[in-house]
């Protein structure tokens, strides 16, 4: 999927989009993305989101027990599995813990906030299973909490999370395979099913 590219013409390099060819870098830059602030802005993003992906071979895990382990005591995994709130707000608590120093007085109106907030469900489950983005906490809860700086590193706390588990489901997943002993075909929900099995 290759939207733009840069060649060279006689001596000079031009760049071009999809329906346009610019002589100059900066020219290219200015109409593609507005300038070249927001072409660095944009850049540097993507450049951060790269190391925060499961690709990056950052947030491996040595053994299955592992990544077993780690999903024993993931918030994220712990609602997708139905887990009941006081069982999955103290994980939270445990890995905002690790990003930013927590106050008891801070301790316990987050947990008032966030047992008030927790959302686990077939919702969570199906987003989940689909890949898609799914937060079990809503954001604002945890701006009532703490200052923009602690909000930030939070955020990168949670994303790392975000691709270990990722890992750590996927590596598991591939110990079940997409079929029982009988070989019959597994769903998706079929090998959540093992998987937690396994967990818990």
């Amino acid at each position: 999927d290759i939207r733009y590219i840069g060649y060279r013409d006689g001596g000079q390099t031009r760049y071009m989009s999809t329906d346009r060819t610019f002589d100059s870098l900066s020219d290219f830059i200015v109409s593609e993305f507005g300038s070249v602030a927001n072409f660095t802005s944009l850049y540097l993003e993507h450049f951060g989101n790269a190391f925060f992906s499961p690709g990056s071979g950052l947030y491996g895990f040595d053994s299955d027990r592992a990544a077993i382990d780690f999903l024993k005591h993931d918030y994220r995994f712990n609602a997708v599995c139905n887990r009941q709130a006081e069982e999955t707000i103290p994980l939270f608590i445990e890995l905002l813990k690790k990003a930013v120093i927590v106050t008891p007085a801070q301790e316990a109106r987050l947990t008032k906030l966030l047992a008030d907030s927790y959302k686990a469900g077939n919702q969570i489950t199906s987003d989940f299973l689909s890949g898609k983005s799914f937060e079990v906490f809503r954001p604002q809860t945890l701006r009532a909490v703490f200052s923009p700086d602690e909000y930030e590193l939070i955020q990168t706390a949670i994303t790392e999370n975000k691709a270990r588990l990722a890992i750590a489901y996927c590596r598991i997943s591939k110990t079940i395979g997409n079929s029982d002993a009988n070989g019959a075909y597994l769903s998706d929900r079929d090998i959540l099913k093992e998987i937690s099995k396994r967990t818990f």
